[in-house]
């Protein structure tokens, strides 16, 4: 036993190191310049304050483990170029040119172009800015040309012919097949990833764009939606057992309960339209004053802390919307389940004997009908998660649904790939839960082990 469940645990880390990497290939895909998101500041700051910001956050170091690039580029002086535009812009550069040394020469003597003052000359500083915006935008080099052509001033003419005639040696350049085979580096620790995936083992997530912490953004959701979660899926188990105790008291094998066909309407309805219905009719004192006695995100705070009356009137619908599609579910399972037990041998003897059909039902079919539904805790425990998401953003309730829902609205990268860490960890737990569940309570499995394939 203790071997197959250690089996299952080892199992588990690295599907959680896989989704790790899924999650922080993700959020270094997301456009924007991190830079810029997590200091709070522009592409108009001073090079010292951007720096300092990149060495803050590793954003000097590589991605990965392995990282693979053009031998021509200088990957390590690439990540130091501010802001994100200009590393665009230099990029596309060097891979059109394959000529690394002259993209950087290129590229410093257009910063001595652009930074220098040109407070005296009006018109000057404003065909200067424009050609800023474009430089910092990722323009052609083609297209830098045709832009330094349009200004003429005797002050920078002959840093312009500099910038025109490196151009035209760059674009004359013929980079050969060589140039661009891929050449791989090994980084150690001093990646971004390590550093991440050690913080985030520990569920350390650093820094929202908001400048708050995520674990504390977090901490103060997460207890939301464990009450809510927990109190509906024990609502959703109790129930259905109930309703397939009901609705199995004179079962045969032809027998059909129309709860069996009503069950797979009530699983089609969505939770978002459930929701919206059950707002309308309880929680609407506008028009139902006599039902309007829940709220919607309202806690009712005592000298204590939330009040029981609080709770009710906050929890109970979301409560339902979340119960409601995970009872059904479980009473198919059971009910398809029960159906087979029912045509087994030791339930036709027992019907022999005239024990009470109720009695073999609860003592007999009803324990060796819930193993199967063992196998499917953690499908069940992501759809709970799934529906947070919605419910708690319909229901105002500040958990983690509705905080994952703010921070994709409002591009909150760190928030939003630390809930889908947490979300994958809980659901990944509860698949590791139903294995060890299944594997004590069947008898066969304990005896033999579990296989692999």
């Amino acid at each position: 036993m203790s071997k197959s469940i250690g089996i299952r645990i080892l199992l588990f880390i690295p599907t959680l190191f896989v989704l790790s990497i899924c999650l922080f290939g993700l959020q270094e895909s997301a456009r924007g310049d991190q830079v810029a998101s997590l200091c709070g500041i522009d592409g108009t700051v001073d090079e010292r304050v951007y720096l300092d910001c990149i060495k803050t956050y590793n954003l000097d170091q590589a991605a990965f483990y392995i990282s693979v690039s053009p031998q021509f580029v200088d990957a390590e002086v690439l990540r130091t170029i501010f802001p994100a535009g200009k590393k665009q812009t230099i990029e596309q550069l060097a891979y059109q040119t394959g000529d690394w040394d002259g993209t950087i020469h290129w590229m410093q003597l257009m910063d001595e172009l652009i930074e220098r003052d040109y407070s005296l000359q009006a018109e000057l500083q404003v065909q200067i800015n424009a050609l800023r915006s474009k430089y910092w935008s990722g323009l052609s080099l083609v297209g830098f040309q045709n832009q330094l052509e349009q200004i003429n001033h005797p002050e920078v003419d002959v840093l312009i012919s500099q910038i025109q005639n490196l151009s035209t040696e760059l674009t004359q350049s013929s980079p050969s097949f060589s140039d661009y085979l891929p050449q791989i580096d090994w980084n150690g620790s001093a990646n971004r990833f390590h550093h991440w995936w050690s913080k985030a083992i520990v569920f350390e997530f650093g820094q929202s764009y908001s400048g708050r912490s995520v674990n504390a953004l977090i901490k103060g959701a997460i207890l939301r939606t464990l009450l809510l979660n927990l109190i509906a899926f024990t609502l959703a188990i109790l129930l259905a057992c109930s309703l397939v105790i009901w609705s199995s008291r004179k079962l045969n094998e032809q027998s059909r309960h129309p709860l069996d066909g009503w069950s797979s309407i009530f699983l089609a309805i969505p939770r978002f339209w459930l929701a919206t219905v059950l707002i309308f009719l309880f929680a609407n004192q506008a028009r139902f004053a006599a039902l309007g006695f829940f709220d919607i995100g309202a806690f009712t705070l005592t000298s204590s802390g939330i009040s029981l009356i609080g709770l009710i009137k906050v929890y109970t619908l979301p409560i339902i919307c979340l119960a409601f599609p995970i009872t059904w579910s479980i009473y198919k399972h059971l009910r398809d389940k029960i159906k087979a037990e029912w045509k087994m041998p030791y339930v036709q003897s027992a019907r022999a004997k005239g024990i009470p059909e109720s009695k073999i039902i609860r003592q007999y079919v009803l324990p060796n009908s819930i193993n199967p539904l063992l196998t499917i805790v953690g499908s069940l425990i992501s759809r709970l998660l799934a529906g947070s998401i919605i419910i708690e953003s319909i229901f105002a309730i500040p958990g983690l649904g509705g905080l994952l829902f703010d921070a994709f609205l409002s591009n909150d990268w760190p928030v939003l790939y630390a809930l889908c860490f947490i979300a994958g960890v809980m659901t990944l737990s509860g698949y590791l839960l139903s294995d060890i569940l299944y594997f004590i309570f069947d008898p066969k499995l304990r005896k033999g082990g579990m296989k692999y394939v």
